[in-house]
């Protein structure tokens, strides 16, 4: 089990400096835009083939994992949730500095 953590990671990292090698900053930020993808597909796919085969049930604590997995999908997947996400953490952030500057 550590060994798939391991390999996530090292996938992850290739994946992004792969992704950093690309010539333009548009291309390259359109790549790394998927870079959690890479991360979380792989335990997605696991968590999804041991419950279809019957050898844990859905619910059962440690298979819950799939239900942050699907966020990190979501959110990489629709460019609408990612400015959305950037939005709201801006006008957070500009709140809080008006706050502390108060």
């Amino acid at each position: 089990d550590c060994l798939f953590y391991f390999g996530r990671g090292c996938a992850m990292i290739a994946y992004a400096l792969w992704a950093m090698c690309r010539r333009t900053p548009v291309s390259m930020q359109r790549w790394l835009r998927f870079c959690p993808a890479v991360y979380v597909l792989p335990e997605a796919l696991q968590r999804c083939y041991t419950v279809s085969t019957g050898h844990m049930p859905l619910l059962e604590v440690r298979n819950l994992v799939w239900v942050p997995a699907a966020l990190v999908l979501y959110v990489v997947l629709r460019p609408q949730a990612i400015h959305s996400l950037r939005g709201r953490l801006r006008r957070w952030m500009e709140a809080r500095g008006a706050m502390r500057a108060a």
